[in-house]
This record gives structure tokens, sequence and C-alpha cells, in this order.
């Protein structure tokens, strides 16, 4: 495999529009970062939650979609 190196604050600076975006990077199968940005003005927000209990990490674009998480 390839080695990729990126630099996720300068995609952001790049990308022109509304967005939210995940980039989630495993290191040996596991989860080692998980990048979460939305665009300047949140007109696409990104809403994320943790449930400590759970272990569970979870993000969505509507507010609705973590109603079950907490």
């Amino acid at each position: 495999f390839k080695k990729i190196n990126y630099d996720f604050k300068l995609l952001c600076t790049l990308l022109n529009g509304e967005f939210s975006l995940s980039i989630i990077h495993f290191k040996n199968n596991k989860l080692n970062k998980i990048y979460l940005a939305s665009d300047p003005l949140c007109v696409r927000p990104l809403f994320y939650s943790y449930n400590k209990e759970l272990k569970i990490l979870a993000f969505s674009s509507l507010l609705i979609g973590l109603s079950n998480i907490n």
C-alpha cells in the first residue's frame, strides 16, 4: 500500500460551496484518525455525538440522525 499524505485544512479551503464531509483513516485495521468538516458558513452542518457507555461516535448532517445515540 502507498502511504498517502494529505493536508485536510488545505482540502477544506480548496472546496467551494456547501459541504460537510468526513474522512476516516485506518491503520493496521484499526481506527487511527477521523476528520470532520463543514463549509465555513455551516450551510451544511455536521453534528456529532459520543456515547461513552456504548463507545459509539456518530455524526450526521441532520440533528435528528443522532436522536437515538444518547
